[in-house]
């Protein structure tokens, strides 16, 4: 082969691989990520610059945040182990999972009784925390409310079977304001009555009607950050909001099946962005609203698996906007927590009279701590359970 036809294949093979090389040198690599379960929490990608795809040799920072409800337990796929933040660095295709466990709660303590006596119920119903920790209950077949410090001990009563102020037929849901004073869903007498932290009768608003402000056995109660008052107002479907003197406001609902109606309306909370979310008994969900009654989204359906009910009853919203509703139907007996959104996170509770089983659970409330107070209605008494992380 003549010299000069080597020096030109040689020439040309130096141009090819320089060539294959910037080409090497310019390919990118994609990152997957993904969490399980779905809304538990999300990655934190951190790299050298703002980019949607990396190159060879690039480090990635990843660190994973758990929502509320959950902490980060470990992750898989091209990264491993239990260490957050993690880094990795890029040399091809790569695909990260964080995965993150729901909290638990377990039992911790409980108090009560059937019967007429101090600290005993017939049938505890609604449940609430003041800002010092003391806890109340509706006694709803002994017609009172009972008051409790934060180990259980009882402190005091008031309220009798009858309709004067003070006097109460079958009370049901309960809310305490941030000054302490506590509101009472009258439900028998179809009325709101609100006390001072001693039991003091302070107002009442109410009467058996289908007109704006009147109220058919109401239910549930709830108080958003202005102090307004949020009734759930039972067999007419609907919700009815008030100022703190009992002005009527507004309202929302009707029967029927479709978004913002109701099939009996029971349990109401709010969360910290005064977003309402309504037990919406017989259609077997709840429902999530503006403050103003702007429907947002709903969740659950009829059964017994992780997300449906058999039948809902009182629900609650902590400072981190997670969900709780407790569930009465014979298929019930239980506890279950999801996030705003309506995603599933944990479950606790099954019928029974040992410590940490229920027999129709309905009030909730919680503490600094994260612990749970719950009226086991039927086995005549209030269970704490702790939260474990």
């Amino acid at each position: 082969m003549p010299v000069k036809m080597k020096r030109e294949i040689l020439g040309f093979v130096v141009l090819l691989v320089l060539a294959l090389a910037l080409a090497g040198c310019g390919k990118t690599f994609n990152l997957a990520t993904d969490v399980s379960p779905v809304g538990a929490g999300q990655i934190i990608v951190e790299q050298v610059s703002s980019k949607a795809a990396y190159n060879k040799g690039d480090t990635v920072k990843l660190t994973a945040v758990a929502n509320p409800g959950y902490g980060f337990s470990h992750w898989t796929d091209d990264v491993t182990g239990k260490s957050n933040p993690a880094t990795l660095v890029m040399e091809g295709e790569k695909k990260v999972t964080a995965h993150f466990k729901a909290f638990t709660y377990e039992f911790a303590a409980c108090w009560g009784g059937g019967g007429t006596g101090d600290g005993s119920f017939a049938h505890p119903y609604g449940v609430a925390l003041d800002k010092d920790g003391n806890i109340y209950v509706s006694d709803h077949l002994n017609h009172r409310i009972q008051k409790f410090d934060s180990s259980g001990n009882f402190l005091l009563k008031w309220g009798s079977l009858g309709n004067g102020d003070g006097q109460f037929k079958s009370p049901q849901g309960i809310a305490v304001d941030k000054d302490g004073s506590l509101y009472v869903a009258d439900s028998f007498n179809h009325r709101i009555q609100k006390f001072d932290s001693s039991g003091n009768f302070i107002l009442k608003w109410g009467s058996s009607g289908w007109d704006d402000g009147q109220l058919q056995y109401p239910r549930g109660i709830a108080l958003d950050s202005n102090g307004n008052v949020y009734v759930a107002d039972g067999i007419q479907h609907k919700v009815q909001k008030f100022d703190s003197d009992g002005k009527f406001i507004a309202k929302w609902g009707s029967e029927g099946t479709g978004n913002g109606q109701f099939n009996k309306v029971v349990g109401i909370a709010i969360d910290k962005h005064d977003n309402v979310y309504v037990v919406d008994e017989f259609n077997r969900r709840i429902q999530k609203f503006t403050a103003a009654g702007t429907y947002l989204t709903q969740w659950g359906s009829e059964g017994t698996g992780n997300g449906q009910f058999s039948q809902p009853c009182y629900i609650l919203a902590d400072a981190d906007g997670c969900i709780y509703v407790t569930d009465i139907g014979d298929n019930g007996h239980r506890i279950q927590k999801f996030t705003s959104a309506g995603h599933y996170i944990t479950k606790w509770g099954s019928w029974g009279y040992d410590d940490g089983q229920l027999r129709e659970p309905r009030g909730l409330a919680i503490d600094a701590s994260g612990s749970i107070y719950v009226a086991d209605t039927l086995n005549q008494r209030i269970q704490k359970f702790k939260l474990v992380r």
